[in-house]
């Protein structure tokens, strides 16, 4: 059966019904860290558990797969790896609890929860019940449970664990293992339980703890706190929200601009006189490495015009020279960026030149970003060209992008410091309905990267291979929590429910609002997804790439873009043959003669359709 087919077929299931993901929490005593230790010990692996990769989105309306025989993770000293545990259908997990692990290892355990996709993102996409939400069992700053994380599951629908592990830039290099004790009651209350060995090996390389691909994805505190139910006047609990996402974002590489979008204090308008004490109690952490035990550093963030300004062009000049002279003098300045538009129309480029010169004029350190591809119009004014990914490759099929222009045509403005960002939209799956598009329009819409929840973990992960491979400086994306309010009335909304935006499910949206009635905490706190994991990852296969090239491996480098993705729209979508593409990177980054860094080259290849 083609996969075309398959997808047809898959179509055709019957839509299983919203379990309600807002009831109360009943087993508030549950307790992931808790073995019953009377229980008895099961000889082998039970029929009823099932071990899987952590690129296996495992759907409530499919049955388990086989699963693996055994889980061996693999990770470098400053990386985290996933795997994921399943119990059947019927059988209920008691508690999970870590038993051992080497030191500097961390293991975080989330429940993965389902969300309901009642319109495919496009032909690749089903309706159904997809995992997505990533319910901890203890928060991740007070270490205290969360309830919620025992929850019992559908009777129809599997439990899955995410198990995380993590090891610290001092963990020991070779192999090692862990161990986990599952206890679990099936439908006939018959108790069993499950002693599961992990087994690990940590390379004898580290990764940076800062990402070296910088990343720029969109985040409204507002937005959120109306998500997650707050006032919006209540600027501590706007300031404490907006903190805990931002640093859940770093510790997945991502740097998030916009935050609480506050400008610094306004003292005097004329002339311009500021403060800046909080605007840099909200960066200040993050941009020094201080919010995560790692030191990871954000590697962007939006310098914020103010309203009480726009318009005057002597009192802007002079806002935004104060401006640069503080980053400038706190060590920032090389992360800042004005974003001046974002994705302007032709009647607006006039416009748009005209601030993106007033800035480089007033401040010319602060970069000047436009989601634009390179155009005359703006020739000059702009430092961080950031086109749509799909207008730098010409593919057959659609006339999506008025102009296509590829990476080579970025050549001269690199060469003279500007930068080649990118970023996935709609264009990744069709901006209109799939029933909407012509078959070869569908074709065209198929087969990008997508952080879409009803497409394979494999497209959620390959910006980072995409991006090192076509030699992109950045990414950007618009927003993480898009589906917090409605679409149409700015109002609140529900993406536990609903995350269909802009025709894609999970578009813009990559967190869920954790509340305490939902979570049975006293703290809100922001719900990670899994395809937050699977694009860590992918920033992680970055990094393999960027050390390869470092230590001389650039045929290993090559070896592994061209296996997974030869093509922007056309990549691997095996769990495991990505995983067999990363060993091999990694054994031959462990092979190579001492690391002897090396300006990175161009890109590998252009795409040929």
């Amino acid at each position: 059966m083609s996969r075309s087919d398959r997808h047809a077929e898959l179509c055709c299931l019957v839509c299983l019904g919203l379990a309600s993901a807002s009831l109360p929490v009943s087993r508030a005593a549950f307790d992931s860290e808790m073995v019953a230790q009377e229980l008895p010990s099961l000889a082998s692996r039970p029929d009823w558990l099932v071990l899987l990769p952590a690129m296996h989105k495992a759907r409530a309306a499919e049955p388990l797969p086989d699963g693996l025989e055994e889980v061996a993770l693999s990770l470098a000293r400053g990386e985290c790896e996933g795997a994921q545990i399943a119990l059947k259908p019927g059988v209920r997990l008691e508690s999970i609890a870590v038993q051992s692990a080497p030191e500097a290892v961390a293991i975080a355990l989330y429940r993965v929860g389902f969300v309901e996709v009642r319109v495919p993102s496009n032909g690749e996409g089903r309706v159904g019940r997809w995992p997505d939400p990533l319910i901890p069992s203890r928060d991740p700053v007070s270490g205290a449970p969360i309830p919620a994380f025992g929850m019992p599951a559908r009777d129809d629908e599997p439990t899955l664990v995410y198990v995380e592990v993590c090891a610290e830039g001092r963990a020991t290099p070779g192999q090692s293992s862990l161990a986990l004790a599952i206890d679990a009651t099936d439908q006939n209350d018959k108790h069993g339980r499950v002693a599961l060995t992990i087994a690990l090996t940590i390379r004898r390389f580290e990764l940076p703890p800062t990402s070296t691909l910088a990343t720029s994805f969109g985040f409204s505190g507002l937005s959120a706190a109306r998500g997650h139910g707050l006032r919006e006047d209540d600027d501590s609990a706007l300031a404490r929200l907006t903190r805990r996402y931002a640093i859940s974002a770093l510790r997945h590489r991502i740097s998030l601009h916009g935050l609480s979008m506050s400008p610094p204090t306004l003292l005097s308008r004329d002339p311009p006189r500021l403060d800046f004490t909080a605007h840099d109690a909200e960066l200040g952490a993050l941009l020094e490495g201080e919010a995560l035990a790692s030191g990871a550093r954000a590697t962007s963030f939006d310098v914020r015009s103010h309203p009480a300004l726009r318009g005057f062009e002597r009192l802007e000049r002079d806002y935004f020279r104060l401006y640069e002279a503080h980053l400038r003098a706190k060590g920032w300045l090389d992360r800042a960026f004005v974003y001046v538009a974002d994705e302007p129309t032709p009647a607006e480029l006039p416009a748009v030149a005209q601030r993106a010169r007033l800035v480089r004029a007033a401040a010319p350190g602060i970069r000047v970003l436009v989601t634009h591809g390179l155009i005359p119009a703006l020739d000059g004014a702009i430092d961080i060209w950031t086109p749509n990914m799909n207008c730098l490759f010409k593919r057959p099929g659609s006339a999506y992008c008025a102009t296509t222009l590829a990476t080579d045509g970025y050549r001269a403005q690199r060469q003279n410091g500007k930068q080649l960002w990118w970023y996935q939209s709609c264009g990744s799956h069709g901006c209109a309905a799939d029933e909407g598009l012509s078959e070869g329009e569908r074709c065209y819409f198929s087969g990008w990267p997508s952080y879409m929840i009803d497409h394979d973990a494999a497209l959620n992960r390959a910006m980072g291979a995409l991006s090192f491979a076509h030699g992109i400086d950045g990414e950007l994306y618009f927003n993480t929590v898009e589906a917090y309010l409605a679409p149409d009335s700015g109002g609140v909304a529900d993406p536990w429910r609903d995350t269909l935006r802009f025709t894609g499910n999970g578009d813009g949206t990559l967190f869920y609002p954790g509340t305490p009635a939902r979570l049975g905490t006293p703290a809100h706190l922001p719900i990670e997804s899994l395809r937050l994991k699977h694009l860590r990852d992918g920033l992680e296969d970055f990094e393999y790439l960027r050390l390869a090239r470092q230590r001389g491996r650039e045929d290993a480098a090559n070896a592994f873009v061209e296996s997974l993705t030869p093509l922007p729209w056309t990549i691997e979508r095996a769990p495991g043959r990505w995983e067999k593409a990363r060993q091999a990177l990694a054994q031959a980054i462990e092979a190579a003669p001492k690391p002897t860094p090396t300006p990175d080259a161009s890109p590998l290849r252009a795409p040929q359709p």
